[in-house]
């Protein structure tokens, strides 16, 4: 089992245009961090496609990191691929709760 797991909850807005999220990770279990992501492309199309995003740490508030996240919807269950730099940092795995929030785990890659 890997030793980086992470837990990634988003709000779905837009029609799945624009997701807010908070996340927490075994490498700060106690500080809970937000991002934003909006869709590169804007469409009606849900959630999925390729999304710009921001995300703050509490550990370095100062420090606004700029990442593309790139979602992929299979069936039910939803691919999550964070790129920066154009280097894979973060995957994960996805599925709607309800019809406004989505829970995503995730690992280090």
């Amino acid at each position: 089992m890997a030793t980086f797991h992470g837990l990634h909850i988003y709000e779905i807005l837009e029609n799945g245009n624009l997701l807010t999220g908070v996340f927490i990770n075994t490498t700060k279990y106690s500080d809970i961090d937000s991002e934003i992501a909006r869709k590169k492309d804007y469409d009606d199309k849900g959630v999925g496609g390729k999304y710009e995003c921001r995300y703050i740490n509490t550990s370095d508030p100062d420090t606004v990191t700029h990442c593309t996240l790139e979602i992929t919807k299979h069936n039910e269950v939803y691919e999550f691929v964070w790129t920066e730099n154009g280097t894979i940092v973060y995957e994960g795995i996805g599925m709607k709760v309800g019809n406004n929030h989505i829970a995503v785990s995730y690992t280090k890659s």
